[in-house]
């Protein structure tokens, strides 16, 4: 892991931030366009986006501080941006649900959520733990685990859950694929050569983590599944190291 710290200027790290975000945002606007995503999966592929940007935060800004700076910076400069956006023209662009001022509540709710999480993450795996790889677990099984529970739950979803913990819309076919894909996650990164600190075998801590981030997503609302999900399994993550 030693050898994506990379010795840089903090301008150099915005400037990979910001260039990574419009470079993201510029593939998925044009594949949508060439493609004609279902909205779903087009929200859920800002959210693998912003998923990834944690690997800057963490492994490129060159103190936590820093980071979680300027990604707060970044969401104001965001917010003003999109309420101009919903002030003086649509959202086809974006195309990420209804129209009006309902979507503008919407992504700023859903923009404050990501931040609040990314920061919470970095200033806890960076600043006070030594864990950023637990960090990068939490968000990387949210971002790819929750965008497979959402297609393969709303396309293949036959057995949905039933009782007042869990939303209407959960079925265990996309927990399912929520469990696998991020087990798979955990595995592809051991396999890279990074390491936990876990006396458990990498396939047993992928599905352990992996497990309960399916668990919270099951009983999380749409809203706030994107602070619970990450934080549990980080925290889920540093905790298997301890034992």
């Amino acid at each position: 892991m030693r050898c994506l710290l990379i010795p840089t200027t903090l301008f150099r790290a915005v400037l990979i931030l910001i260039s990574y975000y419009l470079l993201f945002l510029g593939i998925i606007i044009l594949a949508d366009r060439l493609f004609s995503f279902p909205k779903e999966l087009l929200r859920k592929s800002y959210h693998f986006a912003c998923s990834l940007s944690i690997i800057i935060l963490l492994y490129i800004f060159p103190t936590w501080q820093s980071a979680a700076a300027v990604i707060l910076l970044l969401f104001f400069a965001g917010f003003i941006l999109l309420y101009l956006t919903a002030r003086y023209m649509s959202f086809r662009l974006i195309r990420v649900d209804r129209e009006g001022e309902k979507v503008r509540k919407e992504l700023l709710f859903q923009v404050l959520n990501t931040v609040i999480m990314l920061v919470i993450l970095v200033v806890l795996f960076r600043g006070v733990f030594d864990g950023r790889v637990h960090a990068l677990n939490g968000v990387l099984i949210w971002g790819v685990g929750d965008a497979l529970a959402a297609v393969v739950g709303g396309k293949y979803g036959r057995h949905r859950y039933k009782g007042r913990w869990f939303r209407d819309n959960k079925s265990l076919e996309g927990c399912a694929a929520f469990i696998t894909g991020a087990a798979a996650v955990i595995y592809i990164l051991w396999l890279s050569g990074l390491d936990y600190g876990s006396a458990l075998h990498p396939v047993v801590f992928g599905l352990a983590v992996s497990s309960l981030g399916g668990a919270v997503e099951a009983v999380s609302s749409g809203e706030v599944d994107t602070l619970t999900v990450p934080i549990s399994v980080s925290l889920f993550s540093y905790m298997l190291t301890l034992f």
